[in-house]
């Protein structure tokens, strides 16, 4: 599975989750375009569509049918068609996953124990042997030291 990690300001204020989570899947979609042309180019051709997994389910029914009316009015249009082109012509099934079951969330977000165990073990994380461990506590006890 292909994971995208970046961080960057959108390029307009999202006056809503929805707004917000409907323009990172168009850009997402953009990069599985480009990602399918270039396996193309390489001989790899899809024959099925690419996941694009979100945790919005708001986001995700407008990805799959275009509905304007005042709740989505703010939407930029090219959000919109992008998306729906793209799952249209089944180069892109646009479906939901648990915000649980994120395993990026690892990176970006504070967890509780159990769920940061889990996605760690989900990514192919492991944990730091304890000598390293131990190093790194000492290594963090002498820089306190030396403040």
């Amino acid at each position: 599975m292909y994971k995208s990690l970046s961080s960057k300001l959108q390029s307009t204020i999202a006056l809503s989750s929805t707004k917000a989570q409907h323009c990172i899947l168009s850009e997402a979609a953009q990069n599985i375009t480009y990602y399918r042309r270039l396996l193309k180019d390489l001989q790899f051709n899809q024959d099925k569509p690419t996941p694009l997994l979100c945790n919005n389910m708001s986001s995700i029914k407008l990805a799959r049918n275009l509905v304007m009316h005042n709740s989505t009015k703010h939407i930029e249009l090219d959000h919109h068609y992008y998306m729906q082109e793209k799952h249209q012509n089944g180069s892109l099934q646009v479906g939901y996953i648990p915000s649980q079951a994120q395993q990026q969330d690892i990176f970006t977000k504070p967890l509780r124990t159990l769920a940061f165990i889990q996605n760690r073990e989900a990514a192919g994380l492991k944990k730091l042997p304890a000598e390293i461990q131990n190093f790194a506590k000492l290594h963090s006890f002498v820089l306190q030291e030396q403040q």
